[in-house]
Protein backbone atom coordinates (compact mmCIF):
# COMPACT_ATOMS: atom_id res chain seq x y z
CA UNK A 1 0.00 0.00 0.00
CA UNK A 2 0.77 3.47 -1.09
CA UNK A 3 2.26 6.29 2.15
CA UNK A 4 -0.25 8.96 1.96
CA UNK A 5 1.33 11.91 -0.27
CA UNK A 6 -1.43 14.25 -0.21
CA UNK A 7 -1.50 15.28 3.56
CA UNK A 8 -2.55 18.82 4.68
CA UNK A 9 0.77 19.60 5.59
CA UNK A 10 2.16 18.76 2.44
CA UNK A 11 -0.78 20.54 0.23
CA UNK A 12 0.18 23.85 2.58
CA UNK A 13 3.57 23.28 1.98
CA UNK A 14 2.87 23.42 -1.59
CA UNK A 15 0.99 27.14 -1.26
CA UNK A 16 4.15 28.51 0.15
CA UNK A 17 6.22 26.92 -2.30
CA UNK A 18 3.76 28.79 -4.61
CA UNK A 19 3.54 31.76 -3.18
CA UNK A 20 6.89 32.87 -3.05
CA UNK A 21 7.51 31.60 -6.55
CA UNK A 22 4.69 33.42 -7.29
CA UNK A 23 6.30 36.63 -6.11
CA UNK A 24 9.44 36.43 -8.27
CA UNK A 25 6.78 35.41 -11.64
CA UNK A 26 4.97 38.71 -11.34
CA UNK A 27 8.35 40.49 -12.25
CA UNK A 28 10.43 38.75 -13.91
CA UNK A 29 8.68 38.87 -17.75
CA UNK A 30 7.81 42.53 -17.30
CA UNK A 31 10.85 44.00 -15.14
CA UNK A 32 12.39 44.47 -18.65
CA UNK A 33 9.66 46.99 -19.55
CA UNK A 34 10.33 48.62 -16.76
CA UNK A 35 13.67 49.37 -17.08
CA UNK A 36 12.64 50.84 -20.69
CA UNK A 37 10.06 53.05 -18.86
CA UNK A 38 12.99 54.14 -16.04
CA UNK A 39 15.75 55.05 -18.15
CA UNK A 40 14.66 54.85 -21.95
CA UNK A 41 17.33 52.01 -22.31
CA UNK A 42 16.48 48.20 -22.64
CA UNK A 43 19.52 46.81 -21.42
CA UNK A 44 18.57 48.36 -18.11
CA UNK A 45 16.13 45.81 -17.92
CA UNK A 46 18.46 43.10 -18.30
CA UNK A 47 20.79 44.39 -15.72
CA UNK A 48 17.99 44.21 -13.48
CA UNK A 49 17.44 40.67 -13.81
CA UNK A 50 20.92 40.40 -13.51
CA UNK A 51 21.05 41.71 -10.41
CA UNK A 52 18.25 39.85 -9.05
CA UNK A 53 19.44 36.38 -10.31
CA UNK A 54 23.28 37.05 -8.50
CA UNK A 55 21.78 37.94 -5.63
CA UNK A 56 19.54 34.72 -5.31
CA UNK A 57 22.30 32.35 -6.39
CA UNK A 58 25.19 33.91 -4.01
CA UNK A 59 22.99 33.84 -0.56
CA UNK A 60 22.61 30.36 -1.59
CA UNK A 61 26.03 29.84 -1.17
CA UNK A 62 25.44 30.45 2.54
CA UNK A 63 22.22 28.59 3.17
CA UNK A 64 23.76 25.43 4.35
CA UNK A 65 25.75 27.41 7.47
CA UNK A 66 22.57 29.17 8.41
CA UNK A 67 20.48 26.19 8.50
CA UNK A 68 22.80 24.78 10.56
CA UNK A 69 21.99 27.37 13.31
CA UNK A 70 18.85 28.08 12.24
CA UNK A 71 15.39 26.04 11.45
CA UNK A 72 14.32 25.97 7.71
CA UNK A 73 11.10 27.59 8.79
CA UNK A 74 12.79 30.71 10.60
CA UNK A 75 15.02 31.42 7.14
CA UNK A 76 11.41 31.04 5.37
CA UNK A 77 10.02 33.87 6.95
CA UNK A 78 13.56 35.80 7.29
CA UNK A 79 13.58 35.54 3.30
CA UNK A 80 10.01 36.57 3.00
CA UNK A 81 10.40 39.68 5.30
CA UNK A 82 13.30 40.95 3.17
CA UNK A 83 10.50 40.00 0.10
CA UNK A 84 8.44 42.58 1.80
CA UNK A 85 10.92 45.24 2.35
CA UNK A 86 11.97 44.93 -1.37
CA UNK A 87 8.15 44.98 -2.37
CA UNK A 88 7.81 48.23 -0.41
CA UNK A 89 10.67 49.95 -1.93
CA UNK A 90 9.63 49.07 -5.68
CA UNK A 91 6.67 51.22 -4.37
CA UNK A 92 8.68 54.01 -3.56
CA UNK A 93 11.88 53.88 -5.97
CA UNK A 94 12.01 56.93 -8.49
CA UNK A 95 15.47 56.03 -9.99
CA UNK A 96 17.13 52.78 -11.44
CA UNK A 97 20.03 52.96 -8.59
CA UNK A 98 17.59 52.67 -5.60
CA UNK A 99 15.42 50.19 -7.76
CA UNK A 100 18.47 48.14 -8.40
CA UNK A 101 19.54 47.73 -4.49
CA UNK A 102 15.68 46.62 -3.98
CA UNK A 103 15.87 44.21 -6.79
CA UNK A 104 19.75 42.62 -4.79
CA UNK A 105 17.96 42.68 -1.44
CA UNK A 106 14.58 40.77 -3.31
CA UNK A 107 16.80 38.67 -4.48
CA UNK A 108 18.42 37.54 -1.56
CA UNK A 109 14.91 37.00 -0.12
CA UNK A 110 13.70 35.14 -2.60
CA UNK A 111 16.96 32.88 -3.16
CA UNK A 112 16.61 32.16 1.02
CA UNK A 113 12.89 32.14 1.14
CA UNK A 114 12.43 29.63 -1.86
CA UNK A 115 15.37 27.06 -1.14
CA UNK A 116 13.90 26.88 2.45
CA UNK A 117 10.28 26.82 0.99
CA UNK A 118 10.92 23.86 -0.92
CA UNK A 119 13.11 22.11 1.79
CA UNK A 120 9.79 22.51 3.99
CA UNK A 121 7.82 20.66 1.30
CA UNK A 122 9.78 17.87 0.77
CA UNK A 123 9.98 17.18 4.87
CA UNK A 124 6.49 15.84 4.05
CA UNK A 125 7.70 13.36 1.23
CA UNK A 126 7.45 9.69 1.94
CA UNK A 127 10.73 8.40 1.09
CA UNK A 128 8.65 5.53 -1.31
CA UNK A 129 7.16 8.61 -3.59
CA UNK A 130 10.24 11.09 -3.35
CA UNK A 131 10.28 11.43 -6.68
CA UNK A 132 6.51 11.88 -7.24
CA UNK A 133 6.39 14.62 -4.22
CA UNK A 134 9.29 16.78 -5.78
CA UNK A 135 7.58 16.92 -8.88
CA UNK A 136 4.88 18.03 -7.69
CA UNK A 137 6.55 20.28 -5.69
CA UNK A 138 8.59 21.52 -8.77
CA UNK A 139 5.56 22.03 -10.60
CA UNK A 140 4.10 24.66 -7.62
CA UNK A 141 7.40 26.22 -9.09
CA UNK A 142 6.57 26.30 -12.43
CA UNK A 143 2.94 26.87 -12.47
CA UNK A 144 4.04 30.18 -10.84
CA UNK A 145 6.32 31.45 -13.37
CA UNK A 146 3.71 30.14 -15.75
CA UNK A 147 0.78 31.82 -13.96
CA UNK A 148 2.54 34.87 -13.03
CA UNK A 149 3.51 36.68 -16.31
CA UNK A 150 -0.29 36.36 -16.93
CA UNK A 151 -1.77 38.11 -14.36
CA UNK A 152 0.88 40.81 -14.53
CA UNK A 153 0.48 41.22 -17.82
CA UNK A 154 -3.39 41.84 -17.02
CA UNK A 155 -2.19 44.11 -14.53
CA UNK A 156 -0.25 46.47 -16.70
CA UNK A 157 -2.94 46.93 -19.21
CA UNK A 158 -2.34 46.93 -22.96
CA UNK A 159 -0.01 50.00 -22.48
CA UNK A 160 2.21 48.75 -19.85
CA UNK A 161 1.73 51.91 -17.65
CA UNK A 162 0.00 50.64 -14.00
CA UNK A 163 3.48 49.25 -12.67
CA UNK A 164 2.72 50.84 -9.02
CA UNK A 165 -0.68 48.51 -8.84
CA UNK A 166 1.98 45.71 -9.77
CA UNK A 167 4.13 46.13 -7.35
CA UNK A 168 1.22 46.46 -4.98
CA UNK A 169 -0.07 43.23 -5.67
CA UNK A 170 3.35 41.76 -4.53
CA UNK A 171 3.36 43.76 -1.71
CA UNK A 172 -0.14 41.86 -0.68
CA UNK A 173 0.81 38.41 -1.90
CA UNK A 174 4.68 38.63 0.06
CA UNK A 175 2.61 39.73 3.53
CA UNK A 176 0.05 36.86 2.81
CA UNK A 177 2.61 34.42 2.35
CA UNK A 178 4.73 35.93 5.21
CA UNK A 179 1.53 35.35 7.78
CA UNK A 180 1.03 31.66 6.37
CA UNK A 181 4.41 31.07 7.16
CA UNK A 182 3.64 31.79 10.72
CA UNK A 183 2.20 28.71 10.95
CA UNK A 184 4.38 26.15 9.49
CA UNK A 185 5.36 23.23 11.58
CA UNK A 186 9.34 22.61 10.72
CA UNK A 187 12.24 22.94 12.90
CA UNK A 188 14.43 20.67 10.99
CA UNK A 189 18.13 22.23 10.66
CA UNK A 190 21.12 20.98 8.64
CA UNK A 191 23.19 18.64 9.81
CA UNK A 192 27.10 19.38 9.74
CA UNK A 193 29.04 16.82 7.54
CA UNK A 194 32.86 16.22 7.59
CA UNK A 195 34.54 17.15 4.42
CA UNK A 196 36.10 13.55 3.94
CA UNK A 197 32.33 12.60 3.82
CA UNK A 198 31.28 14.64 1.32
CA UNK A 199 30.17 14.04 -2.26
CA UNK A 200 29.65 16.25 -5.62
CA UNK A 201 28.18 14.05 -7.41
CA UNK A 202 25.10 16.76 -7.11
CA UNK A 203 27.28 19.02 -9.07
CA UNK A 204 26.56 17.12 -11.98
CA UNK A 205 23.27 16.85 -11.62
CA UNK A 206 22.87 20.45 -10.88
CA UNK A 207 24.38 21.07 -14.13
CA UNK A 208 21.88 19.34 -16.18
CA UNK A 209 19.46 21.00 -14.14
CA UNK A 210 20.78 24.29 -14.96
CA UNK A 211 21.25 23.68 -19.10
CA UNK A 212 17.55 22.58 -18.96
CA UNK A 213 16.21 25.58 -17.38
CA UNK A 214 18.83 27.93 -18.59
CA UNK A 215 16.90 28.72 -22.35
CA UNK A 216 13.67 28.74 -20.76
CA UNK A 217 14.48 31.58 -18.10
CA UNK A 218 16.11 33.55 -20.97
CA UNK A 219 13.00 32.85 -23.19
CA UNK A 220 10.12 33.69 -20.42
CA UNK A 221 12.49 36.91 -18.96
CA UNK A 222 12.19 38.79 -22.50
CA UNK A 223 9.35 37.40 -24.36
CA UNK A 224 6.83 39.78 -23.08
CA UNK A 225 9.47 42.90 -23.80
CA UNK A 226 10.09 41.00 -27.47
CA UNK A 227 6.35 40.48 -28.61
CA UNK A 228 5.81 44.39 -27.00
CA UNK A 229 8.08 45.19 -29.82
CA UNK A 230 6.54 42.35 -32.08
CA UNK A 231 2.82 43.98 -31.68
CA UNK A 232 1.74 40.44 -30.87
CA UNK A 233 -1.09 39.99 -28.62
CA UNK A 234 -2.09 38.05 -25.51
CA UNK A 235 1.17 37.09 -25.11
CA UNK A 236 -0.22 35.33 -21.64
CA UNK A 237 -1.97 32.48 -23.41
CA UNK A 238 2.17 31.21 -24.16
CA UNK A 239 2.11 31.47 -19.78
CA UNK A 240 -0.96 29.81 -19.20
CA UNK A 241 -0.67 26.65 -21.78
CA UNK A 242 2.92 26.38 -20.15
CA UNK A 243 1.51 25.92 -16.42
CA UNK A 244 -1.46 23.89 -17.78
CA UNK A 245 0.76 21.53 -19.72
CA UNK A 246 3.52 21.30 -17.26
CA UNK A 247 0.81 20.28 -13.97
CA UNK A 248 0.03 17.34 -16.62
CA UNK A 249 2.56 15.91 -17.26
CA UNK A 250 3.29 15.73 -13.16
CA UNK A 251 0.84 13.09 -12.64
CA UNK A 252 2.49 10.65 -15.44
CA UNK A 253 6.04 11.37 -13.82
CA UNK A 254 5.69 8.09 -11.61
CA UNK A 255 4.44 6.05 -14.49
CA UNK A 256 7.68 7.18 -16.25
CA UNK A 257 10.31 6.28 -13.68
CA UNK A 258 9.19 3.40 -12.75
CA UNK A 259 8.87 2.14 -16.82
CA UNK A 260 11.97 4.28 -17.33
CA UNK A 261 13.76 3.03 -14.04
Amino acid sequence: MKEKLWTKEYLFSLLLVFGVNMGYALLNSVIAIYGTVLTSSSVMGGYMITVFTISALFVRLFIKKLNEKFSNKVLLIFGLCLTVIASIGYCLANDIVTFLIFRMIHGFGFGISLTCATAISNEYVPSSRLSEGVGFTFSANTIANAIGPTIALEILGEKYTNFFTLFAVLLIISAVILGLSLFVKSNTKAQKVNNEHQSYNGVIIACVFFLATFCQGAVNSFLTSYTKELNFGNIGLFFTLMAIVTFISRFFQEKYRIYLD
